[in-house]
């Protein structure tokens, strides 16, 4: 798992640029809006709703792009940014379906919701590049993913963890002012947004990596 996730982590490091081109926009104007939803939530009730729509909307869109970026690196070919409305609103039905298991998992205990975040990490992948609708890139992640299940929970978890542990001096900054509470807010959308690309990334390592391994012919 560390080989893996340094792997991931060294592939991100020398893309940096890229990615911050192909993403960085998303996660610089998210952050703000999602300090203002924060700040206001108290004031205006139902504002979360929205802006989980915007959030899903604009995640599908450029992760889309980020995904069809690493994939030609690996593959070697032209590099296609262009997001078509199929592929979007394909990967967007992954996001809404995806989110709505790993949070019925996480509801009933911690460990539920890890495992199906993992199961199901490879259906963004199955959707951009194979083209692949929802339910399909859904169940074809499940089946993809035996045999890594574990490698891809430890990565994830620990890729997460990482951004907890960088949230909790946040928050108790986040206690001083309403001020604060913005700003702290702001960085703490972009660990977040950070961590989401970083597992991501991880997984799309561990992804090819089991579309390389060889297939072993049923015996007759």
């Amino acid at each position: 798992m560390i080989k893996h996730l340094s792997e991931s982590l060294y592939f991100a490091r020398e893309h940096l640029g890229a990615f911050f081109r192909i993403i960085g926009p998303f996660i610089v104007v998210m952050a703000p809006v999602t300090a203002l939803t924060e700040v206001m939530s108290k004031e205006f009730n139902g504002l979360y709703v929205p802006y989980l729509l915007l959030f899903t909307c604009g995640q599908a869109y450029f992760m889309c792009r980020l995904i069809k970026y690493m994939a030609s690196v690996v593959t070697g070919n032209k590099v296609d940014l262009s997001v078509s409305f199929t592929e979007w609103y394909n990967l967007l039905l992954v996001y809404v379906v995806y989110t709505i298991a790993v949070l019925i998992g996480l509801v009933a205990l911690i460990i539920p919701g890890i495992f199906i975040a993992a199961k199901y990490g490879f259906a963004e992948f199955e959707s951009v590049l194979n083209q692949r609708e929802p339910f399909k890139a859904l169940s074809t992640s499940w089946n993809q993913t035996k045999g890594i299940v574990v490698t891809l929970m430890l990565g994830g978890a620990l890729i997460n963890g990482c951004a907890i542990v960088l949230d909790i001096p946040l928050d108790i900054i986040s206690e001083i002012s309403s001020t604060h509470k913005f700003v702290t807010s702001c960085l703490s959308s972009i660990i977040s947004s950070v961590s989401m690309v970083l597992v991501s990334v991880f997984y799309f390592r561990l992804y090819v990596i089991a579309l390389e391994e060889p297939k072993v012919e049923p015996s007759h």
